[in-house]
This record gives structure tokens, C-alpha cells and sequence, in this order.
């Protein structure tokens, strides 16, 4: 007569829970890990916040526009809707003008990343504002970090309104890079204030973003580190793996 060998009840219990205990481990991790990621791309260790000289490339070869090129400029600030103060430079023009260029750096930079362009923009008769995004700089924090152009286009709109209001101005341009592309053409596109665009590097792919990133990450979890910097930002975007435009409401 064979043996039949019976497993005991209570050690498969402790098996299967065990593996269970594993897997719910395994899947905090990598929500955490998604968690992380997503706040390192808002909050990058280079991101400049508090104090306009925080050195990026541009902020060690400049320092201001009157000291770099002999042109008169102002210190200005102005308000956003949603209560932040937004500074900047302002170099007026040489003589009377009705056109004007807001400068929109990107992330993890500052107004000063435009400085190689503000001579030859004089030279062509306009009024130029520099200005630091939320976040960056000199200007206030809202404590959301890079949300890729998303609150960053309610600066863009403000300084609009501001060039308007205050310096009369009738022909508004807006030059951003990066993050700060994005930010002028959603701005633009929610404003009657803004009437030409020059965009470099706009818009973002999350997907390619978070593969970069971390490669390590499968596929599924860094598309879940997307759908959680879009949910911290605090922004309602519809689409999680790419900065579709035509869905942010702002």
C-alpha cells in the first residue's frame, strides 16, 4: 500500500500568506518608488527657488541689463489670480513703442536665461519683461513645484495684463523654452492679451519623461509616476501619459 503524503494545513497557510505579504510589500514599494519619482521631477534639486542668484549657466555670465549692456531696466512685480507676486525685469524701450516681449525661461531656471537676447530686442525698438515663473527666482512659491507649464501660464497671463495696464503697450510677444513654452501657449491659448508666440521645446511626452527617469521602473508603474505628478500638481489634466493641451482646464 502506497504512502500518501499530506501537507500540513497550517504551514501552506503560513506559505500562501507569506506570499501575499510579499506581493502587498512589493507593490507599496513601487507605489512609493512612483510616489518619489513624481515629486522629484516637481521638486528637482536644481530647482531655483527663493533667491534670483541661484546660478544657472546664464546667472554666472550675467548680471543685470544695465550693468551687462548699459540699458536702463526696473525692478517690477505684479500679482497673479491666484494671489502670487510674480517678479521681473522691465527694460523699456529706447523711444516710443507700442510692442513688447515677455521672456519665459524654464524650468529649473530663471529670468537671467534670456539675458543674451534683451540688447538685440532693444535694438529692434521693444519693450522687454523678464520674468521669474512661481517657483523660481525672486518670485513667490505656490509649493506645487514644475507642473509644466500649467499654473506657470497664469504668470505669463499676468505679465500680460500687466505690460497692458501699466506701460500702454498695444503688441504683446511671449518667448518661452521648455516649461516655459508650455506655459505661453496655454496662457495664450485661455488670453486675447498675448499676440505672437515664439515656442522652443514645447510640450511634454510623461511616458518618455519617466522612462528616462527611471528605465528600471517597469512600464505600468512609471505610467502610474505619471498619473501621480499630474494628481500633485493639483491640476485637473484628463490624460496622464502626455501634456495634451486641449484638455487642461485652467
Amino acid at each position: 500500500m502506497g504512502r500518501h503524503r499530506h501537507e500540513d494545513p497550517g504551514r501552506i497557510g503560513l506559505i500562501l500568506a507569506g506570499l501575499l505579504t510579499a506581493t502587498l510589500a512589493l507593490l507599496v514599494l513601487l507605489v512609493s518608488a512612483c510616489y518619489w519619482l513624481a515629486g522629484k521631477v516637481m521638486h528637482p534639486p536644481a530647482n531655483l527657488q527663493a533667491q534670483a542668484g541661484a546660478s544657472p549657466a546664464a546667472a554666472r555670465t550675467f548680471d543685470n541689463p544695465q550693468a551687462d549692456f548699459g540699458l536702463a531696466y526696473e525692478e517690477v512685480s505684479f500679482e497673479t489670480k491666484d494671489g502670487l507676486t510674480i517678479r521681473a525685469w522691465y527694460v523699456p524701450a529706447a523711444s516710443a513703442s507700442v510692442r513688447s516681449i515677455i521672456a519665459v525661461h524654464g524650468g529649473r531656471n530663471e529670468r537671467r536665461s534670456f539675458m543674451p537676447f534683451v540688447e538685440s530686442w532693444h535694438r529692434a525698438g521693444m519693450h522687454v519683461l523678464l520674468i521669474d515663473e512661481r517657483g523660481h527666482g525672486a518670485s513667490d512659491d505656490d509649493g506645487f513645484g514644475l507642473t509644466l507649464g500649467v499654473r506657470e501660464s497664469r504668470d505669463v497671463r499676468a505679465a500680460a495684463s500687466w505690460l497692458r495696464e501699466t506701460r500702454s503697450v498695444e503688441r504683446v510677444g511671449a518667448i518661452g523654452a521648455s516649461q516655459g513654452a508650455s506655459a505661453v501657449l496655454l496662457a495664450s491659448a485661455s488670453s486675447t492679451e498675448i499676440d505672437v508666440l515664439v515656442l522652443s521645446s514645447v510640450g511634454y511626452d510623461l511616458a518618455h519623461l519617466f522612462a528616462l527617469a527611471a528605465p528600471w521602473l517597469p512600464a505600468t508603474f512609471r505610467g502610474m509616476a505619471a498619473r501621480m505628478l499630474l494628481w500633485r500638481t493639483g491640476v485637473p489634466l484628463t490624460d496622464a501619459l502626455a501634456l495634451d493641451l486641449s484638455l487642461i482646464h485652467i
